[in-house]
């Protein structure tokens, strides 16, 4: 009796710990998924920002030799 009750009772440890498990890593996966997100977003801004510097430098250097 008492090896049924200990089956069962780790059988819904696991269980348990599968469905905490679970959900952490769905946390974690949206928040790398966020993350990455955030990155591109960043890589769009420091590209952009290039383009900006890049077209500066040419009017200045334009500018400078007039």
């Amino acid at each position: 009796m008492a090896e049924g009750w200990s089956s069962e009772i780790n059988q819904s440890l696991n269980r348990m710990l599968n469905t905490i498990i679970g959900n952490i890593e769905a946390v974690l996966k949206e928040h790398v998924k966020a993350g990455n997100e955030k990155q591109k977003e960043n890589e769009r801004i420091l590209s952009g920002l290039e383009d900006i510097t890049s077209k500066y430098s040419m009017i200045y250097s334009k500018l400078r030799n007039v």
